[in-house]
């Protein structure tokens, strides 16, 4: 080590604290800030600008979901059972004035006879409502229509299907799907 930076170190060593008005040793002119608070105040503004774009950031992707895939529940223009390699349509969907209507388009594109079936309409206020509805056996390549109409108890709205998809043969009806069905509603 030379002499100078030995001589600069014990300087160092010896030397009074530094006044807080000065940054680095040069002095700090009145509106100027020193680096530790400027650091600071970057970071405060990313902040104070980050965490609202964060957040509608969030509100939008979360509406965007909701329209490209509504998780919630089946609704009209879904598929009944989704499970199932034949299509079954939601036509309608609605409650109004104490009751609620369902229809469904059943398609059989298999080889065998097809039938669908309502056993349960499972409400909000914890009841479920035991009159049923179906259609079947549809032949294959024919299409059916499964319709319901139930009466609510006041206050009560419907929240799932309990359904069962049978193929028939040879004088037997075998089940190929059993499913309760979440149900959504556009408000």
């Amino acid at each position: 080590m030379s002499e100078d930076a030995l001589e600069r170190s014990t300087e160092d060593a010896g030397s009074e604290p530094r006044d807080p008005r000065t940054d680095g040793g040069q002095p700090v002119q009145a509106g100027q800030m020193t680096g530790d608070r400027r650091k600071y105040l970057k970071y405060l503004i990313a902040l104070a600008v980050g965490i609202p774009v964060a957040l509608e950031a969030g509100t939008f992707f979360g509406l965007l979901q909701g329209q490209v895939g509504d998780e919630k529940g089946l609704s009209v223009g879904e598929d009944l059972l989704a499970e199932t390699a034949r299509p079954e349509t939601v036509d309608t969907l609605a409650v109004a004035d104490g009751t609620f209507e369902l229809s469904v388009t059943v398609e059989n594109t298999g080889d065998v006879d097809y039938g669908v079936s309502i056993s349960e309409v499972k409400l909000s206020n914890g009841e479920a409502l035991s009159d049923g509805a179906s259609v079947g056996p549809i032949a294959p390549g024919e299409t059916g229509t499964l319709a319901g109409e139930w009466s609510l108890p006041d206050g009560a709205t419907p929240t799932a299907l309990v359904v069962t998809a049978r193929e028939y043969g040879d004088g037997t009806a075998e089940v190929v799907a059993a499913s309760t069905v979440e149900l959504a509603f556009d408000d």
